[in-house]
Parts: C-alpha cells; sequence; structure tokens
C-alpha cells in the first residue's frame, strides 16, 4: 500500500505541475487591457482590448468596479483574470452607466460672439467662388480650452445622480473625478500601472465657439457702416 500510496501522490503531483505550467503558458501573451487584469482565450484564438473604461466606488470598507471594453478578435468566448484582495462578487454590470457619465462629464459649450467679420466670414470668405451669391451670415470657429491638468477631463460634485450612476453611488451625491489615458503601445507596459493622486478642485473642460455677432440673420457691423 505504501508503495502505491507513493506512486499516486508522484502522479498526482505531475499532473499538478502540468496543469502549472499549462496555466502559466496560457498567461505568458494576454492580451493587454491598459488596467489590471487580462483576457485570455481559447488556445487557437485571438483577442485584443482596443479600450477600457474603469468606474471605482470606495465607501470606506468596500470597493466596487464596474469595467466596460471594447474587443476586438476571432475568439468566441475568453477568461476574465482580475487580482482582488479578497473574495469578490462578480456580476454584469449596467451598459448604461458609462454613457451616462459621459453625458454628466461632456465638455461645457459656450459661443464666444465677436463683431468684425474675420477672413471666413462674408465678405471675406473667398471659399464660394467670386462670393457673388454667397450670403451674409455668421461664421463659426472652434476653440478648445487647454487642459490645465492633462489626465482629469472631468472633477465635479453630482448633487442628484440618476440611475446606473445613482446605483453606483448609493442614491446620494458623488463627487466624480475622470481620468483620460492613452497607451499607443500597451505591449510595452512591463509592470502594474498606477494613477497619481489629483485634487479636488473642479475641473471641467470648455469649448468655446467663436460666433459673429448678428440681428435678424445679418452681420451686426452692417447696421454700423450703412
Amino acid at each position: 500500500m505504501r508503495g502505491t500510496h507513493g506512486i499516486l501522490i508522484r502522479r498526482f503531483l505531475t499532473a499538478f505541475v502540468a496543469l502549472l505550467a499549462l496555466q502559466a503558458g496560457s498567461l505568458v501573451a494576454p492580451a493587454y487591457a491598459c488596467g489590471c487584469g487580462a483576457m485570455v482565450p481559447d488556445a487557437s484564438r485571438r483577442i485584443g482590448v482596443g479600450r477600457e473604461e474603469s468606474a471605482v466606488r470606495w465607501d470606506g470598507r468596500t470597493g466596487t468596479i464596474v469595467m466596460r471594453f471594447r474587443v476586438h478578435g476571432d475568439a468566441e468566448r475568453a477568461a476574465r483574470i482580475m487580482p482582488v484582495p479578497s473574495r469578490a462578487d462578480v456580476s454584469l454590470g449596467d451598459p448604461e452607466l458609462f454613457d451616462r457619465i459621459d453625458r454628466l462629464t461632456a465638455p461645457e459649450r459656450r459661443d464666444r460672439p465677436y463683431s468684425w467679420p474675420r477672413e471666413d466670414d462674408w465678405p471675406f470668405d473667398t471659399g464660394h467662388g467670386d462670393g457673388a451669391g454667397a450670403a451674409p451670415g455668421a461664421g463659426a470657429g472652434v476653440g478648445v480650452v487647454g487642459r490645465e491638468r492633462p489626465e482629469v477631463a472631468f472633477a465635479g460634485r453630482i448633487e442628484r445622480p440618476e440611475g446606473a450612476v445613482a446605483a453606483l453611488a448609493g442614491g446620494g451625491p458623488v463627487y466624480l473625478t475622470v481620468l483620460e489615458q492613452e497607451f499607443p503601445n500597451p505591449g510595452r507596459i512591463d509592470d502594474d500601472h498606477h494613477l497619481r493622486r489629483v485634487a479636488d478642485a473642479p475641473y471641467r473642460e470648455v469649448i468655446h465657439a467663436d460666433r459673429l455677432l448678428s440681428v435678424a440673420g445679418l452681420p451686426a457691423w452692417l447696421l454700423t457702416v450703412g
């Protein structure tokens, strides 16, 4: 019995090591998701993650992470591996969460009027032949106010979150900070990525649209020279 028992143990250890090696081999070249974890497809399939979005809430004791991925490849199924500090509950998230966050944090658009015509306005606009058939109108240009903090796309307090955002926030007001980062070559990532701490100062991107002042559809400057 002792000899048989020893053989069984050796066989078990051999099988365990082989399984471990197989799992390690599967993780040698996972698809990088630009975050913690990886997606592993079947051996004969390929998968890649073009964009990852994560919404994180921490209430002092429990962390909630909702993730959305834009995936490409020929794999019909894949395993998502994500390290957690302790046992975690996993469920499907609300697909509307990130769309709502996008709407809440969208850049603010403001009109920036000006009085005198510029090179793209009538009568200086030469993009329509000789301009004989061009009707007077208001030209528009778009200027983007640069970000004060490159990674922060939005920071501010949401007093009355709704829908999926309210569910994630626990139903009350929430201070929302949105960070955006781009990794042109994710294959070069060889270590954990850590986001730097940012200040809670409110921030929102503003897009200005330059518009020529008009009255009843006509440029206002015509009234001053008529």
